[in-house]
């Protein structure tokens, strides 16, 4: 299997009521049923993303602290520890009001096998041009 890009899930309110239940097994239980509905897998990654927000518009000294605060964060959506952890990871997340949470699928999965490999395809584009490789091809 070849993964070029990972789905990606923005929970908003029908996300946020799945994880209101103080009872861990209700919350596993909302949460199941939320990632059937919208055919979520049990493993994710829980990224956040910026408004109008780039390497270039932040403050050198602030780059370090924000990438340890927002630093992608594997959780099993099938698990009690998982479902026990997720608000608080999103809580944490919520510091900055042009933070956008998402869940985005964990590719490669946890398959039967030995092996497995990511590539990385670095794609350049100028605004408004088109995509390009900038690579050697040895000619």
């Amino acid at each position: 299997d070849v993964v070029l890009a990972r789905r990606r899930w923005y929970g908003g309110a029908e996300l946020a009521s799945a994880l209101e239940p103080a009872a861990e097994h209700e919350r596993l239980t909302a949460l199941t049923e939320w990632r059937g509905r919208h055919g979520v897998p049990e493993e994710v990654v829980v990224k956040t993303a910026f408004e109008q927000v780039s390497p270039r518009t932040l403050d050198p000294a602030d780059m370090l602290p924000r990438r340890r605060q927002f630093k992608p964060q594997y959780v099993d959506l099938a698990s009690a520890l998982g479902t026990r952890v997720l608000p608080r990871m999103l809580d944490r997340r919520a510091t900055d009001e042009r933070a956008v949470n998402y869940l985005e699928e964990a590719l490669p999965a946890v398959v039967d096998g030995t092996h497995a490999y990511e590539w990385v395809v670095e794609i350049g584009r100028r605004p408004g041009g088109l995509f390009h490789y900038e690579g050697d091809f040895g000619s």
